[in-house]
């Protein structure tokens, strides 16, 4: 798939705060070894924001880093992209009142690569926007059955109004995601 390696080599022409050394780091970087099983040691771990002082906070806010990217045989499966935002005080109240959270904003192919193809025959798949909170809750909602390409580009206008954002607020987030094309009915608050 040439065009996710053009993605990620120029999506910093779109979005200037993108980390062209630093992802955001797995359970395998972050934990000892004898704590974590291998199944998840690869996967990206949004956790360890909630474990930083305030100074270290500041090497993933408002800036967008790459997490997990992985693909088999012609289709990605799963990529990642990731920032810290601070959010504002109603915000804060549904995430355990705590300001600074992860935001994910993730593409990923069809439960089992079943795919789906509309009329041009591409590949439809899906992405989550989530801001994430220290434990079960959140501001998650999906965009679903679109081209890999379309949801790069919807991905990326999320991330350049996100960019303008110096506070977070969680209902505007949504709001906008659903201007860009999410499904409104897949609002998730856990």
């Amino acid at each position: 798939m040439k065009h996710i390696n053009t993605y990620t080599e120029n999506v910093n022409e779109w979005v200037s705060n993108l980390s062209k050394t630093r992802k955001f780091p797995t359970y395998r970087e972050t934990h000892d070894k004898k704590e974590i099983s291998k199944h998840y040691a690869d996967t990206t771990d949004f956790y360890f924001i909630y474990s930083l002082n305030k100074h270290d906070i500041g090497k993933y806010l408002n800036t967008w880093f790459q997490g997990i990217h992985t693909e088999y045989k012609e289709y990605v499966t799963n990529d990642e992209m990731w920032t810290v935002k601070k959010v504002d005080e109603d915000t804060s109240l549904h995430l355990y009142n705590r300001y600074y959270n992860p935001v994910e904003l993730n593409i990923t192919c069809p439960i089992g690569a079943k795919f789906t193809k509309n009329e041009k025959g591409q590949d439809l798949y899906n992405m989550s926007a989530k801001i994430l909170s220290i434990d079960d809750s959140s501001y998650s909602i999906y965009f679903q059955q679109k081209p890999y390409t379309e949801l790069e580009e919807i991905r990326t206008n999320i991330m350049k109004w996100l960019n303008t954002q110096s506070i977070l607020n969680g209902d505007e987030f949504l709001d906008y995601c659903i201007s860009v094309g999410a499904d409104p009915n897949s609002i998730d608050h856990d």
